[in-house]
């Protein structure tokens, strides 16, 4: 049997139920030349007869990592080494359709030589937010949204000072342009800052607005494909990319600053001047950030998730 073209990597922690969600979209996809990767800690008997129920040909179960924050680069470096033209990761909070699903892999199979990496319109993505927010949620939700933007304030996270974004924030009026123009000012590694993201209340309004919005809120549509080299950083929760060139970033230890490889795809991102490419028309939920620690919201939002699609 030959290798599949595109390996999906799916990295699971503590929100084992969801798989089933990801199970159940990735099985009515039209597209098939794909292999499932679920890599996690011992996963139970339930999720792994699912998963070979539905996948009993392309799918492979690797939970023999132990729970550590090392984990997270063992789980990259098993995938990179099966040595599939093209690599998905994504952490297992990130929901796609069926259709989805197919849009993506549609653009992964159309990137060019100048394309480093693709993504979709990630709800509460850095940088995709808003362009989810503007094709997906409804006018009056999107003002409300804009306006929770423009009163975020900002301070020291300890791993970076992001203060200095205070000055362009004009409350009842939401600048994204300016607002990324500061976060270029910013002397740090970590740039993955936006309301959205430090903002829970934002993230809740969000989520409420996606699901009084579906079906709507999580189909496809026909909308620009961004090329990008200006974005100051790209939050690394749902992305593909050409395996070879996620094992040369991985090799260069010099663009580690961390256990994990956000920073470094972004430094070679700017270091080779490729494109970033962004596929607005692709819903993409994220379900919550991790700074928040909202952990039984999070859990009872990914019932209702699975409710609706798995």
């Amino acid at each position: 049997m030959s290798k599949a073209k595109i390996a999906i990597a799916c990295l699971v922690s503590r929100r084992v139920p969801i798989l089933k969600t990801h199970v159940a979209q990735l099985s009515k996809c039209k597209y098939k030349d794909f292999h499932l990767y679920v890599l996690t800690e011992n996963l139970s008997d339930e999720y792994k007869t699912l998963i070979a129920k539905h996948f009993p040909n392309n799918a492979t179960v690797v939970d023999h990592f132990v729970p550590s924050d090392m984990n997270y680069m063992e789980k990259i470096h098993h995938v990179i080494s099966m040595e599939h033209e093209y690599s998905v990761k994504f952490d297992e909070d990130s929901i796609l359709t069926a259709d989805g699903w197919d849009r993506m892999f549609s653009l992964i199979e159309s990137m060019g030589e100048e394309d480093l990496f693709c993504t979709g319109a990630i709800t509460n993505g850095v940088p995709a937010c808003d362009y989810y927010i503007d094709n997906f949620i409804n006018p009056t939700d999107r003002s409300i949204l804009k306006n929770m933007f423009s009163f975020t304030s900002f301070g020291n996270m300890g791993f970076a000072d992001y203060t200095s974004l205070n000055s362009v924030q004009n409350p009842g009026n939401w600048d994204v342009v300016k607002f990324y123009d500061s976060v270029k000012k910013i002397n740090n590694h970590y740039l993955g800052i936006h309301p959205v993201r430090s903002n829970f209340m934002a993230q809740k309004f969000l989520n409420d607005a996606i699901l009084r919005g579906l079906p709507k809120t999580m189909e496809p549509i026909k909308s620009e494909i961004v090329r990008d080299k200006q974005y100051p950083y790209f939050c690394d929760t749902f992305f593909a990319l050409r395996t070879k060139d996620w094992k040369t970033i991985v090799s260069r230890k010099e663009l580690f600053v961390d256990l994990y490889d956000e920073v470094p795809l972004n430094r070679y991102w700017k270091e080779t001047g490729k494109n970033m490419v962004i596929d607005t028309g692709v819903p993409i939920w994220h379900t919550m950030y991790n700074w928040s620690q909202k952990w039984d919201y999070e859990n009872d939002l990914i019932e209702q998730i699975n409710r609706i699609y798995s």
